[in-house]
Order: C-alpha cells, then structure tokens, then sequence
C-alpha cells in the first residue's frame, strides 16, 4: 500500500493552536484571528523551498496588517461625502459634451461613486444621458448604494419606460446592484 507524503496543509493544521480555531465574537476578535493566521502562515511558509510561497504569506499578512490598521483609525467606516452641487454640475457637463462611448460614461460613473454619494436626482439626471434602457439600468443600480435619498428611488423607475427595464433594476437592486 502507497503511503501519501505529509502535504503543506496537514503540516499547517497539526502546527497552528488549537486556540486559532476558537470562534471570535467580535469584529475586532476576527481581525485579531486573521493577522494571527496570516502570522502563522507566514511562520510555516518561511521554511519552504519555494521563496514565492513565503512571499505571498508575507504579503498577505502585510495587507491584512494595514486593513486592520485602516479599520482601527475608522479610515473604512466613514461615509463618502455627498457630490457637492457645484462639482455635479461640472461632472455631468463634462459627461454630457464628451465623446465618450456609453461604456466609458458608465466606468467614470462607477469612479465617482467610489468617492461620492449622489441624490435621486442627480441620478436621473445621469441617466438621461443615456438612450438604452439597459444602460440606465446599469447606471442606477450602479449608484444606488450610494444614494443619500434611496426613498426618492421611485422616481428612477418613472425614467425607465419598459416594464422589462423596470423589473431588471428591481432585480439588481434587490440582489444588492451586483453585476448580472
């Protein structure tokens, strides 16, 4: 009978306390349960023969590191500033007059809501920018969890014409606006 060889995973299971698999209650419990992981990851990998190997445990526990240090200074937790008016206006000028492919309109979009939250109005006003009902669609369901006013939403709806249109934002919306 073959006898397999200890694989990198048994090694790691039988050397990790069994302290490490304690369920943490708090957010801040897991974020302590994750860097102690990544440590002890990077720990194990160090004595491998494939340096790539302990680099990316290295890595990984680098940014882990500066998640929870982000998370700590509340750096992730702030709520995105909404658009002021004057640099909306100057957006959508800037979309409206541009050659921009209806594509490119959609990725600056999704840029700005990264760093910004808008009303229900200023997404209607985006999406008249667009001809496609599909494209509205993925306009509003795109900015949707970045409205300051999502119970004006109803009035996204007003500029969808198809019922189909209607029913797919309903869809994206519910589903949390994931991509289709």
């Amino acid at each position: 009978m073959h006898r397999l060889a200890p694989t990198f995973l048994s090694f790691f299971l039988l050397a990790v306390p069994r302290a490490a698999f304690a369920q943490p209650e708090t957010p801040a419990e897991h974020l302590a349960a994750a860097l102690q992981a990544t440590a002890d990851l990077a720990q194990l990998t160090s004595s491998s023969a494939d340096p790539r190997i302990a680099q990316a445990a290295l890595r990984a526990q680098a940014a882990l590191r500066a998640a929870a240090e982000a998370l700590d200074r509340g750096e992730l937790c702030r709520p995105l500033p909404t658009m002021d008016a004057r640099t909306f206006e100057i957006f959508f000028d800037d979309l409206r007059r541009s050659e921009h492919t209806s594509a490119r309109r959609q990725q600056l979009i999704a840029q700005a809501a990264k760093r910004h939250r808008f009303t229900s109005e200023e997404l209607t006003r985006l999406m008249s920018l667009f001809a496609k009902g599909a494209e509205r669609v993925e306009v509003a369901a795109t900015l949707y969890e970045h409205l300051d006013d999502p119970r004006d939403f109803e009035r996204v709806y007003a500029l969808l014409p198809f019922e189909s249109d209607r029913k797919a934002l309903a869809l994206r919306v519910a589903r949390g606006a994931a991509a289709p």
